[in-house]
């Protein structure tokens, strides 16, 4: 996964709905969002949404069950710039809302995360 390391308390406070909730939220936010769906174009996006459900379950604290690609070669080819990282970040945000997830709680992850941007900006 890179660079970030496991929020610990975050999944036995919220369990699941950390991880897959908030991956379903964000990913329905982006497919409505007309400036990022090109990235998008060609992916499987219940893959997409269950390898970032993953993700966020090792990051907080949950079971170590992500197999998906690490950050850099998740990313490496993508061209994505700092105006559709920003805008993914806004999407998390607000997904972090719709799933309950305190503000404060939801920061904590995103301080993590953005350990990962240098990898994620590729263009």
């Amino acid at each position: 996964m890179g660079d970030v390391k496991p929020v610990a308390t975050l999944y036995a406070k919220y369990g699941n709905v950390i991880a897959s909730g908030v991956a379903e939220f964000l990913y329905d936010r982006i497919q409505k969002d007309s400036y990022l769906t090109p990235f998008f174009v060609g992916v499987n996006m219940d893959a997409l949404t269950e390898h970032m459900g993953d993700m966020l379950c090792v990051l907080t604290g949950g079971p170590d069950i992500y197999k998906g690609k690490d950050v850099i070669a998740a990313h490496k080819d993508m061209k994505i710039d700092e105006t559709a990282f920003n805008a993914v970040v806004g999407h998390l945000i607000k997904a972090f809302e719709d799933a309950g997830v305190e503000e404060a709680d939801s920061a904590l992850v995103l301080a993590e995360l953005a350990g990962a941007k240098d990898a994620i900006i590729t263009a």
